[in-house]
């Protein structure tokens, strides 16, 4: 892949990113009592469209490689898009926190989400160590949001 492509894909992802932030904002506003839950993830979901963003120009010098590997620019768009009408559906009234904690799941457990930095090697060891931070930051949220989903559906709180 050309390294204008690779850029290009690079930033797909980085929006990918900023969406979920923010969706996880509008769900902050949206359920003030769990507003630093979803504040918390939405600042995450931004410091990785950041370091992304931070990487192109490691890409194009070529220190790091960027295989996106199966990743289909649509694919991405589609859930860019699926995340916009989630965001528009959060301001109707009958718009519960458990549907918002389930969508956020689904959204963590996606494929995108979930591997995207996958997709980054070179043999820079402190970058190898962020990528590796960056994944397990992104378990991370599955753990939280699966807690928060079954306090919410068992406890209501």
């Amino acid at each position: 892949m050309e390294d204008s492509n690779k850029i290009e894909m690079m930033e797909l992802l980085a929006k990918h990113e900023e969406t979920i932030d923010r969706l996880y904002m509008t769900y902050a506003a949206r359920f003030p009592e769990k507003s630093r839950f979803w504040e918390e993830l939405a600042k995450e979901q931004n410091s990785h469209a950041a370091w992304i963003r931070m990487l192109e120009s490691d890409v194009s010098d070529g220190y790091i490689d960027f295989d996106p590997g199966k990743y289909e620019k649509a694919a991405i768009n589609s859930s860019i898009k699926f995340m916009e009408d989630k965001i528009n559906e959060a301001r109707n009234d009958d718009f519960t926190l458990v549907n918002a904690l389930s969508i956020a799941l689904d959204i963590e457990k996606s494929f995108i989400e979930r591997t995207h930095f996958n997709f980054f090697g070179g043999e820079l060891g402190m970058m190898k160590e962020v990528f590796e931070d960056l994944k397990e930051s992104a378990g991370g949220h599955i753990d939280k949001i699966e807690r928060e989903l079954y306090r919410e559906k068992f406890h209501g709180t």
